[in-house]
Parts: C-alpha cells; sequence; structure tokens
C-alpha cells in the first residue's frame, strides 16, 4: 500500500490519520506502507504503482488523466481532500472513486 500525502501540515495530518486509523503496522510495529510526501511541483510516480496495490491519496490531488491511468493500474484508490479547485477538476470525470472530497 502507499499513502500519497501533501508536504504541508493538513496533509502531514491526513497522512497520519491513514496509518491510524488503517491499522497499517505488521506485528513489529513497522509500517506496512510506504508514505510518499509529495507537492503538486511533481509528477505523481505513476511507474511505482503496483497492479491492484492499494493507494491513498490525501489532501493532494493529481491530474484527472493521471488519475485515469491509475485507476487503469488499480482499482484500489482512495482519494481525500478538501481543495476547492481540485475537487472541481472532477466534475464530470467518467468514473467513480472512493474517498471523501469536501471544501469547507
Amino acid at each position: 500500500m502507499k499513502c500519497f500525502y501533501n508536504n504541508d501540515a493538513d496533509g502531514r495530518c491526513a497522512g497520519f490519520w491513514v496509518a491510524l486509523s488503517a491499522g497499517l503496522k505488521d506485528i513489529n510495529g513497522s509500517f506496512k506502507t510506504e508514505f510518499i510526501e509529495t507537492n503538486y511541483g511533481k509528477p505523481f510516480p505513476l511507474d511505482e504503482i503496483k497492479p491492484d496495490e492499494q493507494v491513498y491519496i490525501v489532501d493532494y490531488s493529481i491530474k484527472p488523466a493521471e488519475m485515469l491511468r491509475l485507476l487503469e493500474i488499480t482499482k484500489d484508490v482512495t482519494w481525500i481532500d478538501h481543495h476547492k479547485t481540485a475537487i472541481e477538476k472532477y466534475v464530470d470525470f467518467p468514473q467513480e472513486i472512493r474517498g471523501v472530497r469536501y471544501d469547507g
């Protein structure tokens, strides 16, 4: 599993809650999940996603074309975001994406 989060305070907090709520540690207390801090200036690393891998994108968004490509690799995507401009880009998106998107 991979969790991509924005490299600011609320992004780090969102990544923390993914870790806490999903119980993502193994029996030795190590994270089974790869947490990847990112920002809007970087291309999304589609080549690092394994087929059918679970992916969380929190407090961050990718371009709709990248999301379509990601969904071709894995349908197990959860996107949680509160940025109005990002949410608006997906108004007519052709596929359902699990998660919460709420501006407010």
